[in-house]
């Protein structure tokens, strides 16, 4: 034990006001320690959603309108979101002025408002330590700063540029609360309006910003003016009193509260903005339960489990200090009475900051989303310290043992920083080989070419990589000379009409498109041409490396509708537990007493070495035998496709799906999978299995399994390329060409009796393209028999928007069949 005895009297000020002099040099230190472990990330470029705003301040440095616009419209101009955070625009515009097109000095503002947010902890928890009377304790203050610092939930906040709206927002909210607390002493007014002005920029930052008076309002209720102690005591007698009190003190910053709503309302139309417009509309609580729940285990383990294993050693340890963390503060609150005001004063902190974000608080396991708790993360972090450091004499005496337990967690939260940092510099180094590649590519095409890239991944173990990027990436400064046209098709951007733009490939009439078409080799990091002639060339090759002479007999027929997979042999030796695989022989029966509670089945069917381009639709025929009995109400089966561009299948949330869904109560069902419009099966080269995610619902057969052509499920939608209609699937209606005939066809779909036409609101796409399931919209019109024209016109739509349109068969008696034809995207002027 170390002897912290105090100095009484005169000597006791007298040493903490030496001390004072001293503090800032082991806070200093771990500022210089967060730096290092941030420096891996200061050379990185440029990821996702920093290519938007480089394409936005290019255009803002010759158009001064256009910073202005930000702060009495939405920001940069968004029309699919409504967000007000022009201050932001102002530090992305100071930063490209300085650096240009030079990513590092952007990632260094990043860090210097980490740093920044770190030192502005250190002062809050000093001044709340101090109005606990242990002014002579600093350990608290110091180790949760460094925690904070250090903690390995930040990556996304600090490591990425576009991140900087949850830093600065917190820089900006911490700079307010610290002033406010200044402000509560004596005669120190001058704090009252830094206070005041702070709150205004965080309020211009971010949304974020709004909990500030609901937190000043938990420090009034956990800590009295010292001076006022007598008077605040006689006014808590009566509840409504001090309430009202504790209002008046706080009447600024609700006054500028109202202010910033009625600004707000003015740029956006709307009090709450966002990405839906709705503050409570919760469509389904059972899964929104689910995703808190995992997002508040992510907020006490931040490690990223994408790189480190569930059972991986750093979070059985951190685990264990974690525990015993807890058991401290109890026995510090609950028991010995001391702390409480601090305790009580963090944890409504740290419920105010959450509590924006309820819609929102979405942490996936390798930390996507997670920069939306950064500031949630500063209250947590000085809980997590308070059982080990927070006020550590006893009988004035400190102990060992609780100074190793802070040291340890120190170096685990360090060394998850480390570890999940390193998925930024690797998705920061795919970008620029894109954006190399892209550049080459540039100087052999001209500027009007349209170039469509599958492929491109999203993101790398969470680190966002090219989502939202390519229209940034393909301009200049990042490449020499711009293209006016250059699109990711990916699973998750379903706007480019892939399924109508692949008949076109394969017409002669638009030859020139093909060389349109690029794949992401993601071993050779380069850019490939795809020849969808060449892709079907590929059914003549691999055959030999098919598992079975019966899966090769089945292949060296040319009708692939005969393909046939049905009886489970053995498992799959790479696709994990509960794997079931595929021999074209007998028929499947499952009972869901075999899965155990709450498992799934996977099926496997090894489709080896084939070309991907030649199958269109994925069928399967199940008999649901004890349908009443089914514990799921509306089951549903995955689909997993994995091929050369996508070979592996490591986490199914993020991996390469389709979904059926169980829409009615007949015993048998086809389960339709349309591979045909999805990019990145079609040119993803040689197939490398599917595999099959069985519900647990009661008992079931699958009966049969099989490749079938595309147009005997989806109807066909086709239109002349002209002035203002492409033969990639684009249609605009303006006052020039007010009008367009669409010629449809669903004459070879099963069971079609009537075919209409499905369209989605403006600005809106289909978030599945040839979906089994009906829009909840109403039908957008009515056509005349299996075959023939309708007019298509600028009148048959409200308001000018991008909207998606697309065709469905119906049978006789009004029942959907089949799943949707491939959908074309219409822009109203």
């Amino acid at each position: 034990m170390i002897d912290t005895a105090k100095i009484d009297g005169q000597e006791t000020a007298d040493a903490e006001k030496k001390l004072n002099l001293l503090d800032w040099l082991p806070v200093a230190g771990v500022l210089i320690l967060v730096a290092l472990i941030y420096a891996p990330v200061i050379g990185n470029a440029f990821n996702g959603d920093d290519f938007v705003h480089l394409r936005w301040l290019s255009q803002a440095v010759n158009q001064p309108e256009l910073i202005w616009r930000n702060f009495h419209s939405a920001w940069l101009d968004i029309t699919t979101a409504k967000f007000y955070r022009p201050l932001i625009s102002i530090f992305m515009l100071a930063d490209y002025v300085v650096w240009h097109h030079n990513g590092a000095g952007f990632h260094l503002t990043n860090l210097l408002c980490h740093l920044g947010n770190t030192y502005l902890v250190w002062l809050i928890l000093r001044h709340i330590s101090g109005l606990e009377n242990n002014k002579g304790n600093h350990i608290w203050c110091l180790s949760a700063a460094a925690l904070f610092g250090l903690y390995p939930l930040h990556p996304e906040a600090v490591s990425w540029i576009t991140g900087r709206v949850d830093t600065f927002v917190t820089l900006f909210s911490l700079a307010s609360i610290f002033c406010y607390m200044r402000w509560r002493e004596p005669n120190q007014y001058i704090w009252l309006y830094a206070s005041f002005i702070s709150m205004i920029l965080a309020l211009l930052c971010k949304e974020m910003a709004i909990i500030l008076p609901t937190v000043f309002c938990a420090y009034e209720f956990t800590f009295a003016d010292k001076e006022a102690n007598a008077q605040k005591a006689e006014t808590k007698k009566n509840i409504w009193l001090y309430l009202f009190s504790v209002a008046k003190i706080t009447e600024p910053f609700w006054l500028l509260l109202v202010l910033y709503f009625a600004l707000r309302y003015y740029a956006l139309g709307t009090f709450v903005g966002g990405y839906d417009n709705s503050l409570l509309a919760f469509d389904n609580w059972r899964g929104l339960l689910s995703t808190w729940r995992r997002s508040f285990y992510f907020l006490f383990f931040p490690f990223n489990e994408a790189i480190i294993g569930k059972h991986s050693l750093i979070i059985f340890l951190w685990t264990f200090l974690l525990l015993a963390n807890v058991l401290l503060i109890g026995k510090q609150v609950l028991w010995q009475k001391k702390n409480v005001a601090t305790f009580l004063f963090l944890v409504s902190w740290l419920v105010l900051d959450l509590l924006p974000i309820c819609k929102l608080f979405n942490v996936s396991a390798d930390l996507q989303g997670s920069r939306l708790v950064y500031l949630a993360t500063v209250p947590l972090c000085a809980l997590l310290c308070l059982g080990y450091a927070g006020f550590l004499e006893n009988n004035k005496k400190v102990s060992y043992g609780k100074m190793a337990a802070l040291t340890i967690m120190l170096s685990a939260a360090g060394a998850g920083l480390l570890v999940n940092n390193s998925a930024w510099v690797k998705a920061e180094a795919v970008t620029q080989a894109l954006v190399s590649e892209l550049n080459i590519l540039s100087k052999t095409k001209a500027s009007d070419s349209v170039v469509y890239i599958v492929g491109l991944p999203d993101q790398i173990n969470g680190a966002y990589a090219c989502r939202n990027a390519l229209d940034g990436m393909s301009k200049y400064p990042q490449i020499s000379k711009d293209f006016r046209y250059c699109f990711n098709l990916d699973e998750i951007n379903h706007v480019f009409p892939f399924g109508y733009a692949r008949r076109s490939i394969m017409d002669s009439k638009y030859g020139n498109q093909i060389s349109a078409f690029y794949v992401w080799d993601k071993q050779g990091q380069k850019l490939k041409k795809f020849d969808p002639a060449s892709a079907l060339l590929l059914n003549n090759q691999g055959v030999a490396s098919c598992p079975t002479s019966q899966l090769q007999n089945a292949w060296d027929g040319k009708d692939l509708s005969k393909i046939v997979f049905v009886r489970p042999t053995i498992l799959h030796p790479k696709a994990g537990p509960n794997v079931v695989c595929f021999e074209p022989l007998g028929d499947l029966y499952i009972k869901s007493a075999l899965l155990g509670h709450n498992r799934t089945l996977a099926l496997w069917l090894p489709l080896y070495a084939r070309s991907c381009f030649d199958m269109d639709c994925f069928v399967m025929t199940i008999d649901f035998i004890s349908a009443n009995t089914s514990t799921v109400t509306k089951p549903a089966i995955s689909l997993f496709y994995l091929n050369d561009l996508f070979p592996d299948f490591t986490d199914p949330d993020s991996a390469h799906k389709l979904v059926w869904h169980r829409s009615s109560q007949e015993k048998e069902q086809q389960a339709i999978f349309p591979l045909y419009g999805q990019a990145d099966w079609a040119m993803g080269g040689n197939s490398r299995g599917l595999i099959l995610n069985m519900p647990r619902c009661g008992e079931y057969k699958i009966k049969s399994v099989s490749i079938e052509r595309a147009d005997k499920f989806m109807p066909l939608l086709t239109f002349q390329p002209n002035g203002n209609q492409n033969s990639l699937g684009f249609i605009e209606l303006n006052a020039s060409y007010p009008s367009c005939q669409l010629n449809y066809d669903g004459s070879k779909v099963v069971g079609a009796k009537k075919l209409a036409l499905e369209r989605t609101a403006p600005d809106k796409m289909f978030a599945v393209p040839n979906d089994s399931e009906m829009l909840e919209l109403p039908l957008f019109k009515k056509v005349d028999g299996l075959t023939g024209q309708v007019s298509l016109k600028r009148a048959d739509f409200a308001s000018p928007g991008i909207y998606g349109l697309r065709l469905r068969a119906f049978t006789s008696d009004d029942k959907s069949v089949g799943v949707a034809g491939d959908h074309i995207v219409v822009t109203v002027k």
